[in-house]
């Protein structure tokens, strides 16, 4: 992307930059830079307040210490937050005033909207189910050792050590009586594409089902998938379609 840009800003790396980072448990926590910035390199804060200025707003304060006390000031769950306290330990919100411990549990006595509401909608089967053509369900999703596309994770050698090669999960039996073998080359087909992959034995797949990861360019799983919606959420149907598989010919 960035050889996509007219220019590029060369912000600094997390160790590299002061402020705050707040976890998926609401814990806020202190962070100081362990390193100087390289070269031209700057904090985000830095350079979107330059931007700022330069887009005619005027000059503006670059301390991330002011920037999270103005935070604090305006949103109710961190009121009761500073660097002093925080250079202390983290703080989980909400810590609505300077002398409250922060929350470690939420929701102790209740939910502020009452209990949990349901919605019943009818049953709607996928878009594309099996049949003789394409007599498999294909599954995607994730893989322990790599992120999405895996463009990154995929450089770390002691990731790529544990998994770094597409593959498709099929059930012993289903795979027993196509013939394939642990470890074989397939074509895995659907009515958008093929891409190919080895095969991988697996019990925690039905035999009427095969699973793979999507985190692999040389083997992209979306090009089988379909890109109908669900009418409410308006998400792409990319984790089910009908599937057949087709053993490499070797020349």
């Amino acid at each position: 992307t960035a050889r996509r840009a007219h220019v590029v800003l060369p912000a600094a790396a997390l160790p590299e930059k002061e402020g705050t980072v707040t976890s998926t448990e609401r814990r806020v926590q202190l962070v100081r830079p362990a390193l100087s910035p390289p070269g031209e390199a700057r904090s985000d804060l830095w350079i979107l307040a330059q931007l700022f200025a330069h887009l005619g707003g005027g000059e503006v304060a670059v301390d991330p210490e002011q920037v999270f006390a103005e935070l604090a000031h305006l949103v109710p769950s961190y009121a009761g937050m500073s660097y002093q306290r925080l250079a202390e330990g983290g703080l989980q919100w909400p810590c609505p005033h300077p002398e409250h411990p922060g929350t470690a549990i939420l929701h102790q006595e209740g939910f502020p909207r009452g209990r949990g509401r349901f919605f019943p909608v009818p049953y709607r089967p996928p878009v594309e189910e099996p049949d003789e053509e394409y007599p498999f369900t294909l599954l995607t999703g994730r893989v322990l050792y790599h992120y999405h596309c895996g463009s990154q994770t995929r450089r770390t050698q002691e990731l790529a050590t544990q998994q770094n090669a597409p593959f498709v999960e099929i059930n012993p039996e289903a795979a027993q009586r196509l013939g394939l073998q642990e470890g074989d080359a397939v074509w895995m087909a659907s009515r958008r594409g093929r891409i190919r992959a080895r095969v991988k034995l697996s019990q925690r797949v039905r035999p009427e089902e095969l699973f793979m990861a999507f985190h692999y360019a040389e083997a992209p799983v979306n090009r089988l998938t379909l890109s109908e919606r669900d009418p409410e959420a308006r998400i792409p149907e990319l984790k089910a379609c009908a599937v057949r598989l087709e053993p490499e010919v070797q020349k």
